[in-house]
């Protein structure tokens, strides 16, 4: 509230700093105009008297004509940047855009904020697609949520163009407090992933989306990944089981070499993570892992040791 009340209160000041010059500006061209009509109905020769008025008029219109033009300028200026970023154009799924300026040289591992390359630990858009599982509005959020063909083909293109599908992204460096494994007996020991270390891969997993992971698989993606606290994608479907979501990307990367016995920097594994669920829709998951640990005791030998 009290932010709203200071933004009323600037907004008033602006409005009165533009308004009392403009509103003095008109009536003097007001004063300008009246006496240039009277001068020509009069056809008088003598010094014009509606020039004074009327420079005194336009300076006071100054401050208007400088918040139009800078209106103007900052409308154009933004339609301009937005017709060539590639992120906006990417998220607003313009296929034919997005190629020309791949074409054009625009980096396919830009970041959301600009054309040129990411930099270390910065997320590309590819990663950023992937997290979103499609494309995405304006509030970050996907806009359907099923991937369609349209999104994966732009994601397709992107890869097509070069994009890293094992680029990594990060707030934190690998040696970070919280990446590392600390003792089993501090209750703050086992820290779930913080997403340093993330890949397209890894966000594809997370969206649930087969069809991406099965893309950027065939495209070189490593599916034994981790990120900067060790969880894989096996860790993760472990860590947030649902059948509708991952019944079958699961199979599809232990079948594609998933090590369904990775261990994360907490002395994690799959079997453990699941162990700990007792979240609903998950007995196609359980039944899976269920093949590669005891139904009783998953490995919490991990923890004793």
């Amino acid at each position: 509230m009290a932010f709203m009340g200071i933004f009323a209160l600037g907004l008033l000041a602006f409005l009165i700093m533009l308004g009392v010059p403009t509103l003095i500006g008109i009536v003097f061209l007001v004063v300008s105009l009246v006496q240039w009509i009277k001068q020509r109905k009069k056809e008088q020769k003598k010094k014009s008297k509606y020039i004074v008025p009327g420079i005194i008029g336009g300076v006071f219109m100054m401050p208007l004509i400088f918040v139009v033009v800078f209106m103007g300028y900052s409308m154009v200026s933004g339609a301009w940047t937005m017709h060539n970023s590639l992120a906006i154009q990417v998220q607003k799924g313009n296929y034919e855009r997005v190629e020309a300026l791949l074409q054009k040289g625009v980096s396919p591992d830009c970041t959301l904020e600009s054309n040129e390359k990411a930099k270390d630990g910065e997320r590309t858009v590819l990663s950023y697609l992937c997290e979103c599982g499609g494309f995405w509005d304006d509030f970050e959020d996907p806009i359907d949520d099923v991937l369609t063909d349209e999104e994966l083909a732009m994601m397709k293109l992107l890869i097509d163009y070069g994009a890293d599908v094992n680029a990594v992204q990060y707030r934190h460096v690998r040696e970070y407090e919280s990446h590392c494994y600390r003792d089993a007996n501090d209750p703050y020991a086992f820290r779930n992933t913080d997403e340093c270390g993330y890949t397209p891969f890894l966000y594809a997993v997370d969206s649930g989306e087969l069809a991406a992971v099965q893309l950027l698989v065939e495209h070189g993606a490593d599916i034994n990944t981790a990120d900067f606290c060790g969880y894989t994608a096996i860790h993760r479907i472990a860590d947030y089981p649902k059948d509708e979501q991952y019944a079958d990307m699961l199979p599809y990367l232990i079948e594609q070499g998933a090590d369904v016995y990775a261990v994360n920097n907490y002395g994690q594994d799959a079997g453990m993570l699941m162990d700990w669920r007792e979240d609903e829709d998950t007995e196609q998951i359980r039944g899976i892992l269920a093949k590669y640990y005891s139904a009783n005791d998953w490995s919490f030998d991990l923890i004793e040791q």
